[in-house]
């Protein structure tokens, strides 16, 4: 895992705005993940967990610490009777998951298409929309 330094936040987010970051480094396997917060820890740094950078402004100073960019993907689908079990990694996309669960057959976050970030985001944004909401299918 590569760490890299005073990398531009803004192009990290939907908004395209905000300083740099500090520390920046991406885990796209849960080794690197840990490593990297491991890192973090060992040098008294803050970190940050950085997913699809929806709803996030960054401040025109910056980020002091570490920023994690969040890139491990993949979804298994279970069906266990008639309910549907579906585990996503964080960096998952989620329209792209969303869309899975609809072709996979698997019914409750159809509503929720279209709706920009990351899996990992979802549950601490709580993404609603037309009667739906994430806390009412995880």
């Amino acid at each position: 895992m590569r760490i890299e330094e005073n990398i531009d936040l803004s192009r990290h987010t939907t908004l395209k705005l905000g300083g740099k970051a500090r520390y920046f480094a991406i885990a796209s396997s849960l080794e690197e993940l840990r490593e990297s917060l491991s890192s973090a820890r060992e040098k008294k740094l803050p970190a940050f967990v950085l997913g699809g950078g929806s709803n996030l402004l960054v401040s025109d100073s910056g980020f002091r610490g570490l920023v994690v960019k969040m890139s491990i993907i993949g979804a298994t689908f279970e069906k266990k009777g008639s309910q549907a079990y579906v585990t996503a990694w964080a960096g998952e996309n989620w329209d792209e998951l969303v869309a899975k669960t609809v072709e996979w057959g698997a019914w409750g976050l159809e509503n929720l298409s279209y709706i920009p970030g990351t899996v990992g985001a979802s549950p601490v944004q709580n993404i609603g929309a037309y009667g739906t909401e994430v806390m009412n299918v995880v």
